[in-house]
């Protein structure tokens, strides 16, 4: 956490950075006694670690490590990938030690990680409380994670008499890393807040009916909390590092890996070889970042000389007892009181306050200065402005009948600006085909690649075709490894292989950044269903919320929370093949994809000048998770300022209470967006009644063309 602080306050010119994390997000292991308790909110205990990587301008990936080839110098990840690097830092933690197997003892809850394990424990809880679940409750290891978590569920269990919170220990001793007189302190707390302790039971295994000791005695209960001490992971062991005995990696006091050049670790996953007895414990993790920050500047610039790192004798532990009073141990004493909670409140607050994740409650604007480095939002948001296209493009076609030879096969042609283009394949057969190409969006070139084909192949169905065959464009910097073009093709292949199309082939291409596209060709056996063909009356029927240029923004900034973003991707993930079949089915009579052009520059599209006009209603619009809030705070895609030209063509009036969030919802490039249609009324209201996964939303209607009206209405009144 501070190497990406240290980051964000002073990049390093000509570097590429590249952060792996399983999770976009971890949660503070520290506060998690206090969560169970009632005493802390689980938001304010999370570390976003990809909002942090975005706000130091660095690449996240949300993958783990699985292997190291230090000979060719790559870091292999779960996904497939292989990361060349120069400098790496390994700092994953550690895993618990004889952690159950998940598959056979499903029931087991492993502490780590936290973020899978607290919605098990909350639920588990939650049951003992209505009486669903019986109240005993174990806890295996007495470490201090174990001790707290006994002391957490005693007090969120403080109303139910007959629970009975136990805490076994394979060692003769809790708290192997602090004094006997410290100990024996604790177990007196313990044992004044009626947790049972069992001690010295040496190997405990999960069993049927519970815990197994090594003697094969069985401690029973229907709830069993794991949380042992810390373990390697496996793949170290073949790293080619050099590790301790109990397979840790060992380093010197300038946290480099022994025997390697620009290697680093620190934290759990180390030991220090001049420091063999130092416990691991999120304090020296914590202590050792600035000394790791400065040796990984060092080693990427070339100096040879760097920092050490030089651990306490002793340092202050504060362990939460679940009640607004703390343990405190230091040099070889124990004390108890709500000072002890209150200090450590205070510090575990005043570490994340440093690290500030974006807070679905506290929204902050967009950084100018941050806003000047970040460049364009990419996907769909990265189109030409619709005025540039107009000039440069559609004042300068032909007439329709002094094309080409062979022209008249066209159906649909560049100048009847629709979707995709139409032409004749044979007697009987009419293929559709579209191209579509962007910059990524997001830091993972697979998922962009998958988006991208999911968003390209829109096209095809808005036609009410079926896509079949696609052929691909990928652009990446000289330098760029040959993993990202697998990458591009591995995210392409998820989202064709589940669209039933195959890819004939594609172009690569050097280019200062990178860009993916496509061509997408597809079948069409019946009538187009074009954006022409809306008739007065229809209902206008969106299949997406609306926001994604929003919620891209913010994320490039640091400033999206997480479960916003995971909303945003699994919609942009959804395809429009269900949604566009069931819009044929109902008879509807246009269609069009929402891209770049957002909400109102698609519906302009949809409405013949002169002829037909729509009436949008504001309050039926809806929106991605987080789109309105973060619109609010003044977040908003690159590309919308480009379609406020859009604007002088639509009435207001009828919106006087119009809020600024949703008047940006109107002008936001989609990427990956739904699908807006022009159905007949009755057919309409059917929609929504349906069990597809697809939620229509009505957001308007089309009516006659008045004279000298605007092209579009918003109408913040309820809808008829």
């Amino acid at each position: 956490m501070a190497v990406l602080r240290s980051l964000a306050m002073a990049p390093i010119p000509g570097s590429e950075i590249t952060l792996i994390n399983p999770q976009r997000e971890t949660f503070y292991s520290g506060m998690l006694p206090g969560v169970l308790a009632g005493l802390l909110d689980p938001e304010e205990c999370i570390l976003d670690v990809a909002a942090l990587a975005a706000r130091a301008r660095i690449r996240f990936l949300e993958d783990a490590a699985v292997g190291l080839d230090t000979g060719e110098r790559q870091i292999e990840l779960e996904s497939g990938r292989k990361l060349p690097f120069d400098v790496l830092s390994i700092d994953i933690g550690s895993r618990m030690r004889d952690r159950p197997d998940p598959q056979v003892f499903p029931d087991i809850i492993a502490v780590r990680p936290l973020r899978k394990a607290l919605p098990r424990i909350t639920a588990a809880l939650e049951a003992i409380r209505a009486g669903r679940r019986d109240p005993h409750l174990m806890v295996i290891g007495a470490g201090a994670a174990g001790v707290e978590l006994a002391f957490g569920f005693r007090t969120a269990l403080g109303e139910i008499p007959e629970a009975q919170i136990t805490l076994l220990q394979s060692a003769a001793q809790i708290l192997p890393d602090v004094s006997r007189g410290a100990q024996q302190q604790v177990l007196a707390t313990l044992e004044d807040y009626g947790i049972e302790v069992r001690r010295g039971l040496g190997r405990l295994e999960p069993d049927a009916q519970g815990v197994r000791t090594a003697a094969g005695e069985i401690f029973t209960g229907a709830t069993v909390v794991w949380a042992t001490g810390a373990a390697p992971d496996a793949w170290l062991a073949d790293s080619g590092l050099v590790t301790t005995g109990d397979g840790f990696l060992l380093t010197g006091a300038d946290l480099c890996c022994r025997g390697t050049d620009g290697i680093f670790a620190a934290g759990d996953v180390a030991q220090i070889d001049q420091f063999p007895q130092t416990p691991r414990s999120g304090v020296h993790a914590v202590r050792q970042g600035p000394v790791l920050t400065q040796n990984l500047r060092a080693s990427m610039r070339g100096f040879p000389r760097m920092q050490k790192y030089r651990p306490q004798k002793d340092f202050l532990r504060l362990l939460s007892t679940g009640d607004n009073r703390a343990l405190a141990i230091y040099r070889g004493r124990a004390r108890h009181g709500r000072a002890w909670w209150q200090l450590k409140k205070w510090i575990d607050r005043r570490f994340l306050a440093r690290y500030r994740p974006p807070r679905t409650s506290e929204l902050l604007p967009p950084d100018p200065k941050m806003q000047a480095t970040m460049g364009d939002c990419g996907g769909c948001s990265a189109k030409l402005a619709p005025e540039v296209l107009e000039q440069a493009v559609f004042q300068k076609l032909p007439d329709r009948g002094s094309g080409p030879a062979g022209s008249a096969g066209s159906d649909l042609r560049l100048a009847d600006r629709d979707d995709a283009a139409i032409f004749h394949a044979g007697r009987n057969g009419k293929v559709v085909v579209t191209t579509d190409a962007f910059p990524p969006f997001a830091d993972d070139l697979a998922l962009v690649a998958e988006i991208a084909a999911i968003n390209a192949a829109s096209d095809i169905y808005a036609m009410g075709a079926d896509p079949r065959h696609a052929l691909m464009l990928a652009g990446l910097p000289g330098h760029a490894p040959a993993g990202d073009l697998e990458d591009l093709l591995r995210g392409a292949r998820i989202a064709f292989d589940a669209m039933d199309v195959e890819i004939l082939g594609g172009h690569s291409v050097q280019m200062d950044s990178a860009l993916i596209g496509y061509s997408v060709f597809g079948e069409l056996f019946d009538t187009p269903l074009t954006k022409a063909g809306a008739k007065p009356g229809d209902s206008l029927v969106l299949s997406k919320p609306l926001g994604t240029g929003i919620l891209l923004a913010a994320a490039r900034g640091g400033e999206c929370p997480t479960p916003w973003w995971e909303s945003l991707i699994a919609e942009m993930r959804r395809s429009n093949a269900e949604a566009a079949r069931i819009l044929r089915d109902a008879g509807a009579h246009a269609c069009t994809d929402i891209s770049g052009f957002g909400l109102l520059g698609h519906t302009l599209e949809m409405m013949t000048p002169g002829a037909l006009q729509a009436r949008l209603f504001a309050d039926e619009i809806p929106a991605l998770p987080g789109a309105r809030e973060l619109a609010g705070a003044g977040w908003a895609a690159t590309g919308s300022k480009a379609l406020e030209s859009y604007l002088a063509q639509v009435d207001f009036e009828k919106a006087p209470t119009l809020s600024a969030a949703t008047r940006s919802l109107l002008l936001d490039p989609q990427t990956s967006g739904g699908l807006l249609a022009a159905v007949p009324a009755p057919a309409a209201e059917l929609l929504g009644k349906g069990d597809s996964g697809t939620a229509f939303q009505i957001i308007g209607t089309v009516e006659e063309a008045a004279f000298q009206s605007s092209r579009i209405t918003i109408d913040d009144s309820p809808a008829a």
